[in-house]
């Protein structure tokens, strides 16, 4: 039940921003792609705090920036970025602490 909360709170707010981006959710980790096409690697940043990514680009007159929700499972240390073909693609690793143990009965 958690899990699927914290997936739909993390899908309903990424639906209130443009289409520059896609978002997918599978079992050890929540994947984000962000469109910044034309946008060189070296003028991406990227920071994580209070709970949100913070994503920002600069080149000549375009600007990026957006404040993203990191899913309340999600172990930012371990967050994952690759910039390919214009696309920023973006994995935040599933925190495996949170997944709890099952308890044998004796």
């Amino acid at each position: 039940m958690k899990t699927l909360l914290t997936t739909r709170l993390f899908n309903d707010l990424l639906d209130d921003f443009d289409s520059t981006f896609s978002r997918s959710s599978h079992h050890e980790q929540y994947e984000l792609s962000l469109n910044l096409a034309g946008i060189k690697k070296e003028n991406i940043e990227i920071n994580a705090e209070d709970g949100l990514l913070h994503v920002s680009a600069k080149q000549d007159d375009r600007s990026y920036s957006r404040h993203l929700p990191i899913p309340s499972k999600a172990d930012p240390p371990s967050t994952l970025v690759k910039y390919e073909d214009g696309l920023l693609h973006i994995k935040f690793i599933k925190n495996k602490k949170d997944e709890g143990a099952k308890i044998k009965v004796n």
